[in-house]
């Protein structure tokens, strides 16, 4: 297949869909949808996307974890931060933190994906010696991290 016109067009917004990770790759658009990408593509390149800012959030808040800098960790969590898990729920960003400095535990991240405020995270979590495969989903607004829903098979740890 020839890369010209429109098939250049269209496999350079399959590539900038695929780049965001925040839309279903399509391979037909209409004139106003093209319209419409150009235009937030000129935006992110001038200041930078939310889910971008979002991303580097949550890498930012994981990575202080992985390096037990708490402080740091609680400065990206909101106060009134949610986390509900497999193994039970907590409020508030220092109620977090807390478990997370009595758990001393690691993330390797596989996988992160945003949409907006909404990322998601694919590790390996490594506690007590042991490592389990798991994902989170962070919410953030107003640079902090709001709530916090984690999915793991809790049976080694049980």
């Amino acid at each position: 297949m020839e890369l010209s016109g429109e098939n250049l067009w269209v496999w350079g917004e399959v590539y900038y869909l695929f780049y965001r990770e925040t839309r279903a790759i399509t391979t037909k658009r209409s004139t106003s949808n093209r319209q419409q990408i150009r235009q937030e593509m000129a935006q992110d390149n001038q200041t930078g996307s939310v889910a971008t800012d979002s991303k580097e959030t949550v890498l930012a808040f994981v990575q202080a974890i992985n390096d037990e800098d708490f402080k740091a960790a609680r400065r990206l969590a909101s106060d009134a931060m949610t986390f509900k898990g497999v193994l039970g729920s907590r409020e508030g960003g220092d109620a977090y933190i807390q478990d997370m400095e009595k758990m001393k535990l690691t993330y390797a991240i596989q996988k992160a994906f945003a949409d907006g405020d909404d990322v998601c995270l694919l590790y390996d979590l490594t506690m007590s010696g042991k490592t389990i495969f798991g994902c989170g989903w962070y919410h953030v607004s107003d640079g902090k991290i709001d709530s916090l829903k984690v999915l793991f098979d809790p049976r080694p740890f049980l």
